[in-house]
């Protein structure tokens, strides 16, 4: 993917200081939508080269929308089975 000239020097920074190592092949897609778990590595990439310790967290699940999602995914199961699962 090309790489904007705005953008160029901040993914060479990323990649020569271990932040980011881009979406395999040597190429890199800084418009592409990023999922929760690739920003939780950048963050704890970006700590690690920073000298930041970050405290551990025991909570399950910090989202609201984890539950939802759930039954979201059984209701969409359900439909492809041809029954209804009604929320």
């Amino acid at each position: 993917m090309f790489i904007a000239p705005e953008n160029a020097r901040a993914v060479a920074w990323g990649y020569e200081n271990g932040i980011i190592d881009g979406v395999g092949g040597n190429m890199f897609a800084p418009d592409a939508p990023v999922t929760r778990e690739q920003m939780a590595a950048l963050i704890m990439r970006y700590a690690g080269f920073a000298g930041i310790t970050l405290k551990p967290v025991n909570e399950t699940s910090l989202f609201a929308d984890d539950a939802y999602r759930g039954l979201e995914s059984r209701r969409r199961v359900r439909l492809a089975e041809g029954k209804y699962f009604k929320r």
